[in-house]
């Protein structure tokens, strides 16, 4: 039987309800919802999924499109109901991306025997990190995007979920979009830039490390919304 934890879904759709209306910023936002402990596996799953929604980086009132402000309400639906988010591996498969990634890394591994330990290999990773983020960009290209109808559902695998989720709760309060969000961004489009070179500057010198994990199976995930047992 999967535990609901009533009082500590009701902290957290507050705190959400809270960001919401502007009344917090994000970082007392990610303080207060990661301060919430409970054994209900769905309010740490949905506190998870709230993290990729916001920049814990930088403090700010809640900035969000109209699609994210949707699936916050979606979230905030399973907060109040006694469903569960479970997200399930359905499929595991190898690609040629996986093969590339294992060249590469035997690549390196050659480079270790040849040239040794050492500073220098954090120069010699870099054409490896090359290949690595080719490996992602090809990824990114060859996969399937999810259609609108998935990205209006999500975390819900169909609208019957959904529906059976809303009448199951019987009375839920929608929050309206704030218009004024529309064209309000965390950062300009030129301080995104800046701010993600340290991370290409990492992945480039230790390398070997992100080929390791794209050399391993690919792992396709689906996520359902599902009454309590």
């Amino acid at each position: 039987m999967t535990i609901v934890d009533p009082n500590a879904r009701d902290r957290v759709a507050a705190e959400v309800r809270q960001f919401l209306d502007g009344k917090t910023t994000a970082f007392e936002f990610d303080d207060a919802i990661f301060d919430i402990e409970s054994n209900d596996p769905t309010v740490n799953e949905i506190v998870d999924c709230l993290w990729y929604h916001y920049d814990d980086c930088k403090d700010y009132l809640v900035t969000l499109s109209k699609p994210e402000w949707d699936c916050f309400q979606r979230l905030l639906l399973i907060l109040e109901s006694d469903r569960h988010v479970i997200t399930e591996c359905n499929r595991t498969h190898w690609g040629l991306t996986q093969l590339v990634a294992l060249v590469a890394l035997v690549g390196f591994a050659l480079c270790v025997w040849q040239f040794g330990l050492g500073i220098q290999l954090l120069a010699i990773a870099i054409p490896f990190g090359v290949i690595s983020m080719g490996i992602s960009v090809w990824r990114h290209f060859s996969q399937p995007q999810p259609d609108n109808a998935a990205i209006a559902l999500t975390p819900f695998s169909s609208f019957a979920e959904l529906r059976a989720t809303y009448t199951s709760v019987g009375k839920f309060r929608k929050t309206p979009y704030r218009h004024e969000l529309t064209d309000a961004s965390i950062r300009s489009p030129f301080m995104n830039t800046i701010i993600w070179i340290p991370n290409y500057m990492s992945w480039l010198m230790f390398s070997p490390f992100v080929l390791f994990f794209q050399m391993l199976p690919h792992r396709d995930y689906k996520t359902r919304v599902v009454a309590s047992t």
